[in-house]
């Protein structure tokens, strides 16, 4: 039956962090993409601070005092971090898309999914799989519901879309236990209380937002709605990447690194990376150019298969042992490696990008992941060689 959880947690929370950028990609057209590139990359901006300075510190610090359950002091954390992103969407989206009603939504869908995901975490994480798989299957199923609609009314792709993405976080929230607030139970008494963990965290995590975030934001002048949404379509092929690891990040976050580090799972890791990629240039390569209906944001994904072949191999490696190096990584050596990283985020696709346009961008964003996914394992071996060696022999 514990399988059965963790499959069923597993599967429906991938489903549930895929079903906003598929629909997007499926849906929209090149332009439609870009602008909701914006308000989607400040949720992304948003939980990885949230992982930073809530829910990775939470279980850092659970590793080291299990007994030490906070749901109080976490969901006002939480709470409180996910409401400021909204308003921050909002003020942005007002901009960017040129409707209220759009703008609400994305707000709304930003603020929610940050709260249901940070909510998700602790559950998982402290109570097992079978602790969030009702809230899992509300979200995909109200998601599915009203896109369906949006789609059968008319109402527009882009706001369909929006105000699925806020009703099913919204929905799937509800059915965690409700935020307790209490004097001193904020976001502000939480870093304080443990800023000694915060602080290299989330040094790393915006070293990180720079080159993930703050790069392709930095471009989308240079390159125009259209052409930005084509570029920040080709990382839409990592939701394999995140179908996979994303619903079960709380539960390697308990794992011990005699186990994680050790060759087995290496070899599971480059074999897993393998098939996604075959699988990826298959789709792109040979099944999309078949279908002359395709058009908009996922025709351009066929165009650069190759690019988007090379980039979920490099990316599956690469973001396996990060999540890794999250949990047992010397907080130093966190953030040097994200320094080098953020280095190669920047400095390949700007270059591209002056040098040959939005191929250039494409290919230098896929060079930097290649040499940016042997980061990790590097500082994982420095720091831990012996407990890989040790585990191989086990």
């Amino acid at each position: 039956m514990a399988r059965l959880h963790f499959l069923g947690s597993s599967l429906l929370g991938a489903a549930g962090s895929a079903m906003v950028p598929i629909s997007a990609l499926l849906l929209f057209s090149t332009a439609e993409y870009g602008a909701f590139s914006v308000p989607y990359l400040i949720f992304a901006l948003g939980w990885s601070m949230t992982l930073s300075a809530i829910c990775d510190t939470w279980a850092r610090g659970r590793t080291q005092n299990p007994i030490h359950n906070e749901w109080l002091g976490y969901s006002g954390a939480l709470f409180t971090g996910a409401a400021l992103a909204g308003i921050l969407t909002l003020a942005v989206a007002a901009v960017v898309l040129g409707n209220w009603t759009n703008a609400i939504a994305s707000a709304l869908g930003v603020a929610a999914n940050i709260y249901r995901l940070g909510a998700r975490f602790f559950h998982s994480a402290s109570r097992g799989p079978q602790a969030v798989l009702i809230s899992d299957v509300v979200g995909v199923a109200v998601f599915i519901l009203t896109v369906a609609a949006a789609l059968f009314f008319r109402t527009g792709a882009l706001g369909g879309v929006l105000g699925a993405w806020a009703l099913a976080s919204i929905a799937s929230s509800m059915l965690f236990p409700p935020s307790r607030f209490r004097r001193g139970s904020g976001l502000v008494a939480w870093i304080q209380q443990r800023r000694k963990r915060i602080v290299p965290l989330l040094g790393e995590s915006l070293l990180m937002d720079a080159g993930s975030i703050g790069a392709p934001l930095a471009m989308a002048p240079f390159l125009g709605t259209s052409n930005f949404g084509a570029y920040r379509s080709i990382s839409s092929v990592a939701m394999p990447i995140q179908l996979t690891l994303d619903p079960i990040r709380p539960n390697i976050s308990q794992m011990p690194p005699r186990l994680l580090l050790s060759r087995k799972v290496l070899f599971g890791v480059l074999g897993m990376a393998g098939l996604m990629a075959l699988g990826c240039f298959v789709v792109l390569g040979f099944i999309l150019p078949q279908l002359h209906f395709v058009a908009g944001a996922l025709a351009t994904l066929a165009k650069y298969a190759a690019a988007c072949t090379i980039y979920v191999a490099v990316g599956f490696l690469g973001h396996f042992y990060y999540v890794v190096s999250r949990g047992i990584l010397a907080h130093d050596s966190l953030v040097k490696g994200r320094a080098v990283q953020t280095v190669m985020h920047i400095l390949f696709p700007f270059t591209g990008l002056f040098l040959n346009g939005l191929d250039g961008a494409v290919w230098g964003f896929v060079a930097a992941n290649a040499a940016a996914a042997l980061v990790w394992p590097a500082f994982l071996v420095r720091q831990h060689g012996r407990i890989l060696v040790q585990a191989s022999k086990s």
